[in-house]
């Protein structure tokens, strides 16, 4: 079974504390010091990598993911064409970079989400499944939701989510972790257990009460009301994502887009003026680091177990 998390969560708890530890690539190539979870887990996840590198594997896996759920729903008789995601709003890899506690860069980019140093324009290519589901009836339409998603019998009680009741899109899940061994059943309590410890970390004492102080500061500079403070960011990235999905290829040229980038840029120098009035950033991590320094003396052996076998198949090579 996998732990599904609310789309709010992963936007600012696991996100935020993973993110916040590394920007996107190895620590001696980005300066940003790994954080004592991340110098096991990251073996795993492609960190040293380039960004061609890491983008390359990325759309590769997208790609066999649309061809398996593809193979699979023809299967079952339906048509279902292969079509990857178009990628679009924050790079949360980047979270942690130094370019976000830029002044400079902050008052040109903002967070670098509407626009940035290597901002490809926002199109979202036409799906064209979208015309297959146009001429199903509507059991039809249900049927093949079933099929491609499992729907609700997907989730347990407790919104657990089970590939295996997952309909075409769990098992493509189901296989490309069998392709990996990282992501297979023998290190899923290790990951789960991860996942916990983030969830958790952001309703802690300390980090609640340092939300508050950025949040009351945010509150005074006219903006929010938020909670976290990732919310600002993921804030002005829901908005892009919503007005890409709209209006598609158009998104760029439609004037309200100037407008969403003039926000960000607005919401982000405030963001980091009270980032920097409360010390966010290493009150934070003061209190991550001693936390992931007890989750990994009691996890050790699995964490050393996690690191080995990636370091045999390669992937932190």
């Amino acid at each position: 079974m996998t732990r599904r998390t609310p789309a709010a969560v992963l936007l600012s708890v696991g996100i935020l504390a993973l993110a916040l530890t590394a920007c996107g690539g190895p620590a001696e190539e980005t300066g940003v010091a790994q954080s004592p979870i991340e110098q096991y887990m990251s073996a795993g996840d492609g960190t040293q990598l380039s960004d061609a590198e890491r983008k390359e594997q990325g759309d590769a896996w997208l790609l066999a993911n649309e061809e398996l759920i593809a193979a699979c729903m023809n299967e079952q008789g339906f048509d279902y064409v292969p079509h990857p995601p178009t990628p679009m709003g924050f790079d949360f890899s980047t979270l942690a970079s130094p370019d976000l506690d830029d002044p400079e860069w902050v008052q040109r980019y903002g967070y670098g989400i509407v626009h940035g140093p290597e901002t490809e324009r926002v199109t979202i290519a036409e799906d064209p499944n979208e015309a297959i589901l146009a001429s199903l009836s509507q059991p039809e339409v249900n049927a093949y939701y079933v099929a491609l998603s499992g729907g609700s019998g997907a989730y347990t009680a407790d919104d657990v989510y089970i590939p295996e009741k997952g309909g075409c899109q769990g098992a493509a899940q189901i296989e490309l972790d069998s392709r990996d061994p990282l992501r297979g059943d023998e290190f899923r309590p290790l990951r789960d257990a991860v996942d916990d410890f983030y969830t958790s970390l952001m309703t802690t004492t300390e980090i609640a009460e340092l939300d508050a102080r950025w949040a009351v500061c945010m509150d005074a500079a006219g903006f929010g009301p938020y909670t976290l403070q990732l919310d600002a960011l993921a804030e002005i990235n829901a908005d892009l994502v919503v007005m890409a999905n709209e209006r598609g290829g158009n998104a760029q040229d439609d004037p309200e887009m100037e407008k969403l980038g003039a926000r960000e840029i607005e919401v982000a120098l405030a963001d980091l003026a009270c980032r920097e009035e409360t010390d966010y950033r290493a009150s934070y991590d003061a209190v991550r680091t001693t936390l992931e320094e007890r989750f990994v003396e009691d996890h050790l052996a699995e964490l050393e177990s996690f690191k080995f076998a990636a370091e045999q198949t390669g992937v932190a090579d």
